[in-house]
C-alpha cells in the first residue's frame, strides 16, 4: 500500500519544509502572510523572484526555491494557445464495410465453418473515434509547439528591451552627470577630492579583474586588516563580494577608485568593517548591504555608492552603522534603505542622497527607514538639505523614524 504524503498548507510549513524557516518574519512584515499572498496567477517565476527579493528581501537562490515550489503546486492553465478546429461528422472519412470471404481457406468443399459477422456501422464508429483521436493528439502536439516558440520568443523580446533600457537609461544619468560637472566648473566649483595614503601594514591592491576579491581573500589568509586600493577599476562585473571579518577598506582616491561589484558585510555583530576615499558602482544587486542581527557593522566615509541595481545602502537589524560624508545617487531603488529594527547615523555636510529610485516605485524613498522601530539619525543634517530630487515616493518616508539628533 502507498504511503500518504503530507502537503504543507501554513506559510511556516512551507518554508520549514524548504529550510528556509529564517524567512518567516520577514515575509510576514512584508505582507506575504499567508500561501495565498504569492501571486502565482498573474506573475511568473522570475517575476515573483524578483519581488520577494526586492520585497522581503529574500537571497536570490532562497526566493527562486520557495517561488518554483508554490508554482509547482498550481496547475497552469493553457493561455492563447491555438485550439483544436471543430472537426465536423460530416467532414471525416467513411470506411467502407470490409466484405468477408469464405473463399480464401483450405477447408474441403463439405467443411462450412461458422464466419464471425462484422456489423459495418461499429466499425465505422471504431474508424472514426481512432481517427479523432490522432487528431487531437496532433493538435495538442502543435498547441505545445507553438506555446515553447511563443514563450522562446516573449523572453528574448523582454530581455532585448531591458538592455535597451538599461542603455537608455546609463546614457540618461551619464549626460546628467557630465552636465553637473560642466555647470561646477563653470561655477567654479570643481570638487578635488583628497588623497589618501597608505596605512602602515595595509595589502597594497593594484586595481584589475577580480583584484578586489582576491585582496579580501588574501587579507583573510594572511589575518591583515587594512586594504589600500590604488586607482582605477577593481572590477568584480558588479556581482556581490562577501567580507566576514574585521576589515578596513582605503581607496586612494574616491573619485579614482572605482570597486564595480556589490559589497556583503557579513562577520559577527561586535566586529566593524570601514570603507574610505572610494566610490562603488554598477553593483548588480544592493551597493554596500548588511543583513542579519549578528553580522558586523558598517562604516563608511568619502564613499559614494551610484549606479545599482537595488538599494545604494541596505541595513537590516544592525543599529551601530555609519555614514560620514557619502554621496549616494542613481541606484535602481532607494538611496539608503534601513528595515526590521535597524539603525543607520548619517553626518557630514558633504552628504548628499540624490536621483535613486531609478525604478519608478512609489513605496521607496531616498532615505527609507522601512519597518518600524528602524530609525535613520541625522547628525545636524535633516532630510530636506541631504535627499533631493529622488523619484518614487520621493526623498524619505517609511514606517520607521527619520530624525536630526
Amino acid at each position: 500500500m502507498a504511503s500518504l504524503t503530507y502537503t504543507p498548507t501554513t506559510l511556516q510549513e512551507v518554508l520549514a519544509q524548504l529550510n528556509l524557516s529564517q524567512y518567516s518574519q520577514a515575509l510576514i512584515d512584508a505582507g506575504y502572510d499567508m500561501l495565498n499572498r504569492f501571486d502565482t496567477e498573474n506573475n511568473t517565476v522570475k517575476e515573483l523572484t524578483e519581488e520577494l527579493k526586492e520585497d522581503v528581501p529574500m537571497l536570490k537562490p532562497h526566493a527562486r526555491t520557495l517561488v518554483r515550489y508554490l508554482f509547482s503546486q498550481q496547475h497552469q492553465p493553457l493561455l492563447s494557445a491555438p485550439a483544436a478546429q471543430n472537426v465536423d461528422d460530416d467532414d471525416l472519412p467513411i470506411a467502407e464495410a470490409i466484405p468477408m470471404s469464405r473463399g480464401l481457406n483450405n477447408y474441403p468443399p463439405s467443411f462450412d465453418p461458422v464466419v464471425p459477422t462484422v456489423d459495418p456501422k461499429l466499425l465505422e464508429k471504431e474508424i472514426r473515434a481512432q481517427m479523432e483521436r490522432d487528431y487531437e493528439n496532433k493538435a495538442a502536439n502543435e498547441r505545445a509547439v507553438w506555446m515553447e516558440e511563443h514563450a522562446q520568443k516573449e523572453a528574448a523580446v523582454v530581455v532585448a528591451k531591458e538592455k535597451a533600457e538599461n542603455q537608455r537609461d546609463d546614457a540618461k544619468k551619464e549626460l546628467a552627470l557630465l552636465k553637473e560637472s560642466l555647470a561646477n566648473k563653470a561655477k567654479g566649483e570643481s570638487k578635488e577630492s583628497s588623497s589618501s595614503s597608505c596605512p602602515e601594514g595595509a595589502l597594497r591592491v593594484q586595481p584589475g579583474w577580480k583584484s578586489f576579491s582576491n585582496a579580501v581573500k588574501e587579507a583573510k589568509r594572511r589575518g591583515i586588516d587594512c586594504l589600500f586600493l590604488l586607482k582605477g577599476v577593481h572590477d568584480e562585473n558588479g556581482e556581490t563580494v562577501e567580507i566576514d571579518f574585521p576589515l578596513k577598506v582605503v581607496g586612494q582616491n574616491k573619485d579614482d577608485v572605482k570597486i564595480r561589484a556589490g559589497l556583503w558585510i557579513k562577520g559577527k555583530k561586535e566586529e566593524d568593517v570601514f570603507f574610505t576615499d572610494c566610490t562603488v558602482t554598477g553593483a548588480k544587486e544592493h551597493g554596500v548591504q548588511q543583513y542579519g542581527e549578528t553580522s558586523a557593522a558598517m562604516h563608511l566615509k568619502n564613499v559614494c555608492v551610484e549606479k545599482c541595481g537595488y538599494h545604494g545602502v541596505s541595513v537590516y537589524s544592525t543599529t551601530r552603522n555609519t555614514m560620514t560624508d557619502c554621496n549616494v545617487n542613481n541606484n535602481k531603488m532607494s538611496g539608503v534603505y534601513v528595515g526590521n529594527g535597524g539603525c543607520m547615523i548619517i553626518d557630514g555636510s558633504a552628504t548628499t542622497i540624490h536621483h535613486n529610485v531609478t525604478g519608478g516605485r512609489s513605496d521607496l524613498y531616498g532615505l527609507l527607514a522601512y519597518h518600524s522601530p528602524s530609525s535613520i539619525h541625522l547628525k545636524s543634517l535633516t532630510e530636506e538639505s541631504i535627499s533631493t530630487n529622488n523619484g518614487g515616493g520621493g526623498n524619505y518616508g517609511g514606517l520607521g523614524t527619520i530624525k536630526t539628533i
